[in-house]
């Protein structure tokens, strides 16, 4: 599952100053930069599109010959080679991995009415890389953005449109352009509240520590954990450092990975890879071997919203690619939340119960 970043016409003539500008347009060029600062490593593909007319004649009727309706005719406006239909210079294109050009004597508003220099169409470059969501960006909310993230969702994309991200003609039609998107299956969100979910780095141990130990003060730590919040406290440095390096990327033997949120952690989950032949902490010996998700955390304040199955996944896949096909869980038999919720990411009781030291536990695992 590849995920890509729409930006839409963020172009000179569309930004104040141009031939034809929104009101905001550079505030969405330097909120798409500051964006990509922070979450361009998070997209598969990230495609730009910009109106390319051509110099000669009315681009199909595009260019008003009087004056313009503002509805099918315009001002001229993104001429291909002029500035203003250069990308505004408060976006940075440094991490833009696809351009798309379009409008070129035709009329064109959606992104997937262009072609990169190449001559591939939008959705044909999107299904190459196996992307199947796409977050939508840009300008205007009322016309390219709407077309964009329509076509997007036409074409059997996940659709999300940031919108604190985009700027609109009118308030008017940006309006209605929203409630379009939403009933045809976009959702809607702004980009701060997008969560991240990544494999931690060996030098953020003491942001792991602090996230154990916010989990082991959950009141459903003493039916989830096998630790204390006074024994993990008087751990030393080193031993945080440890288990941090021993599960951050490059690891073949661990991966502990985090759900992130506008820079704050609010979820946690890792995958081991047992060895056969070891015997793990109930003594129990391993006859091949296995993955098995630990360490489970989210906090109250984004429960319900998925997170839970984002670690899950991002677990199972990790596991997939050490060569792993099942993936376990333990959860305590009256932790009924816990196993509510891996019910629904597609565990199922394996029948296996022990005893830990913090109670009865039942095994649980999901085909990869």
């Amino acid at each position: 599952m590849a995920r890509a970043l729409l930006i839409v016409d963020v172009q000179n003539d569309f930004t104040e100053g141009g031939a034809l500008p929104v009101s905001g347009g550079d505030a969405v060029a330097a909120g798409v930069t500051a964006f990509l600062a922070e979450h361009a490593d998070e997209y598969d593909r990230i495609v730009a599109s910009r109106d390319w007319h051509d110099p000669d004649g009315d681009n199909g009727g595009h260019f008003a010959s009087g004056t313009p309706d503002f509805v099918d005719t315009w001002p001229v406006h993104c001429v291909a080679g002029t500035p203003g239909a250069d990308y505004d210079p408060l976006l940075d294109t440094s991490a833009i991995t696809d351009h798309v050009l379009k409008g070129q004597g035709v009329p064109a508003y959606s992104m997937f009415q262009g072609r990169t220099a190449d001559g591939t169409g939008t959705a044909a470059l999107l299904a190459s890389y196996g992307v199947t969501e796409v977050d939508v960006v840009g300008i205007a909310t009322d016309h390219c953005v709407r077309a964009s993230a329509l076509d997007a969702v036409h074409a059997g994309f996940e659709v999300r449109v940031l919108t604190d991200l985009i700027a609109g003609v009118s308030p008017e039609t940006s309006a209605r352009a929203l409630s379009e998107l939403a009933a045809a299956g976009a959702d809607l969100e702004p980009s701060e509240i997008i969560t991240t979910v990544r494999q931690v780095r060996a030098d953020e141990w003491m942001r792991v520590k602090e996230l154990r130990l916010r989990a082991l003060a959950d009141p459903d730590a003493a039916v989830a954990f096998l630790s204390t919040v006074e024994a993990s406290s008087a751990e030393p440095d080193s031993f945080w450092q440890d288990r941090t390096e021993n599960a951050a990327e490059g690891s073949s033997a661990a991966a502990q990975f985090i759900a992130e949120r506008a820079g704050e952690w609010i979820g946690t989950a890792t995958v081991l890879i047992q060895q056969a032949g070891s015997v793990n902490e109930f003594g129990v010996l391993r006859p091949a071997d296995r993955a098995i998700i630990v360490g489970v955390y989210v906090d109250p304040v984004a429960r319900g919203e998925g997170v839970i199955d984002d670690l899950l996944t991002i677990c199972g896949a990790w596991a997939r690619a050490e060569g792993l096909s099942e993936i376990f869980l333990d959860v305590h038999v009256d932790n009924h939340r816990a196993q509510a919720a891996y019910r629904r990411a597609g565990f199922t009781a394996t029948g296996v119960r022990f005893t830990a030291s913090i109670g009865d536990e039942m095994e649980m695992s999901r085909r990869l």
